[in-house]
């Protein structure tokens, strides 16, 4: 689904849209299977697409665990030019509930 994002966004740039932008989910699993920010810098320069123009968004479940190791991936996505945005923030350990 990413590589499917970058590309759209590509066309997109193609057809002098570069002004929109995607967001594409990541799920706690991804952060610890996955190298994202290989994955995501590689899909930018693939594609020939802005970093920011590609939102990442994290659910506030991978900021409960592991804070540290997510903190650290989050930075080098930030640091490359990536929007991180919280997705379904007070649905879960945020929400009204739970505090």
């Amino acid at each position: 689904m990413w590589e499917l994002a970058a590309e759209k966004l590509s066309r997109w740039k193609a057809q002098g849209r570069g002004d929109l932008s995607i967001s594409v989910n990541v799920s706690a699993k991804d952060f610890y299977y996955t190298d994202l920010s290989k994955v995501f810098i590689d899909l930018v320069e693939k594609y020939g697409i802005a970093p920011d123009r590609l939102n990442i968004e994290i659910t506030e479940t991978v900021l409960i665990t592991d804070l540290e190791m997510h903190v650290q991936t989050m930075d080098k996505l930030r640091d490359y030019g990536f929007r991180i945005e919280i997705d379904d923030f007070g649905s879960g350990y945020s929400s009204l509930n739970m505090l």
